[in-house]
């Protein structure tokens, strides 16, 4: 996790992304392209695929729930190692944001940042470690389940992680070819992910989960935050308000 974190500072500050891997194959850049975007795919695929309730059920034939997790982990730091080894550079220039726009398109870029950081607060390390999941040692239908709690991030957007990322990877005042090819294929990962994760939570929280669902947008924040048992409580208001109206008009 903390690799990650500190490679994904150096890709928003443009240090990772407009440099090679340790394994710098000087290829044209076609050919530059063509490894970027299989490293990432490999990348994204090895994070959609093996996070999937049917995936997991399979693993478990061969793996016991409380390493499932962990072996998830290792499995995304190696693909992780893997793209830092062999990225390859595309460092011309698509576009450049001069001053003072510059720095205001890197403080939106910063805001990005601290959107993933600060909206993960309440999340569990070592239970996305798997290190809890080792440490108690149960099954999986003994393993506590997580209820349905909205921090204030998410009481605005259903995923403020991905859009903060988004924000990172796209407001900069420097947009290489490289860089605006991993973010334009992030925010395809995005909308995979979305199709899948949406899926699950369903599956998991049923009604409760739809009905916020419908109420907060996945990625463009409402003005005002999602307040279940205030809206709940308008609905119904309104609803006897249209039954009444009806009434009147028969």
């Amino acid at each position: 996790m903390s690799l990650t974190a500190v490679w994904l500072s150096n890709f928003v500050s443009g240090h990772t992304i407009n440099a090679a891997g340790l394994l710098d194959l000087r290829l044209p850049d076609w050919q530059a392209g063509l490894v970027d975007v299989a490293l990432m795919a490999l990348l994204s695929v090895q994070h959609n695929v093996m996070a999937r309730p049917a995936v997991k059920a399979r693993m478990r034939r061969l793996v016991p729930f409380p390493w499932e997790r962990s072996l998830f982990a290792a499995a995304a730091s190696l693909a992780l190692c893997l793209v830092m080894l062999m990225w390859q550079p595309l460092p011309a220039l698509v576009w450049t944001v001069r001053q003072p726009y510059g720095t205001i398109v890197t403080c939106v870029g910063a805001l990005g940042m601290a959107v993933i950081l600060t909206s993960a607060w309440g999340m569990q390390g070592g239970e996305l470690l798997g290190l809890t999941q080792a440490w108690l040692g149960v099954d999986a239908e003994d393993f506590p389940r997580h209820p349905f709690v909205l921090n204030p991030f998410y009481r605005r957007v259903r995923h403020p992680q991905y859009l903060g990322l988004l924000v990172a990877l796209f407001a900069t005042p420097t947009m290489s070819v490289g860089r605006l090819l991993f973010a334009c294929y992030q925010l395809a990962f995005v909308l995979w992910s979305l199709a899948l994760e949406e899926g699950d939570l369903e599956r998991e929280y049923g009604t409760q989960y739809k009905v916020y669902r419908k109420a907060v947008p996945a990625l463009v924040p409402r003005i005002t935050p999602y307040m279940p048992e205030r809206e709940a409580a308008e609905g119904e208001a309104a609803n006897v308000a249209g039954a009444g109206a009806t009434k009147k008009q028969q």
